[in-house]
């Protein structure tokens, strides 16, 4: 027949149980910040690869636009010319 503990063994025994659950609860709060941490470092990338792409599109228009414009100051310059020609 198994022998009954003491009750300064019983003592320990749920005091290194306790320990055992502080530290499980430690870890699983570790693993949770952890966790947490990783997932704001994602949306922060995230968020900055958005931006960085929104910049490239607003600075791509600006060409276009730019290009546009030269384009018909090109026109126009070319049209003048030919009224100029055309006249003289």
């Amino acid at each position: 027949m198994a022998r009954r503990k003491s009750l300064a063994a019983q003592l320990v025994q749920t005091y290194r149980d306790a320990q055992k659950a502080k530290a499980a609860a430690a870890k699983r709060a570790d693993a949770e910040r952890d966790r947490q941490a990783r997932a704001a470092e994602r949306e922060a990338a995230q968020r900055a690869k958005e931006k960085a792409r929104q910049e490239r599109e607003r600075a791509q228009a600006w060409v276009r636009t730019q290009k546009e414009k030269d384009s018909q100051r090109s026109a126009e310059s070319r049209k003048a010319e030919q009224i100029v020609r055309g006249e003289a």
